[in-house]
């Protein structure tokens, strides 16, 4: 079994992710489980169990946590799109 805790790409901000050319690239600097009050009152958490043989598609950009509950084994696959690249050029300071 897995939690997995979202939060929509509008929310994104709030996280304060490194920037792409950060070693740390796309993680978040403000984390689910310490966040200040002026996070815990702006982000919209959802929260998802899943259990053995389930998956969960998740869309570009949704801020998420994952907790293994029992013994597990993952797969992520991730497939860039071009407002990917778009979304990575415009935050690192360019603007097409």
């Amino acid at each position: 079994m897995k939690r997995f805790t979202l939060s929509p790409p509008s929310d994104y901000r709030h996280f304060e992710v490194f920037p792409t050319t950060h070693p740390h690239s796309r993680q978040a600097q403000v984390h689910y489980d310490a966040p200040s009050e002026s996070f815990s009152s702006a982000v919209r958490v959802v929260t998802v169990d899943l259990q053995p043989g389930e998956l969960l598609w998740l869309p570009a950009y949704w801020v998420h946590a994952v907790e293994a509950l029992t013994p597990t084994v993952s797969v992520s696959v991730v497939a860039p799109t071009p407002e990917t690249a778009l979304f990575e050029n415009i935050q690192g300071g360019g603007l097409t």
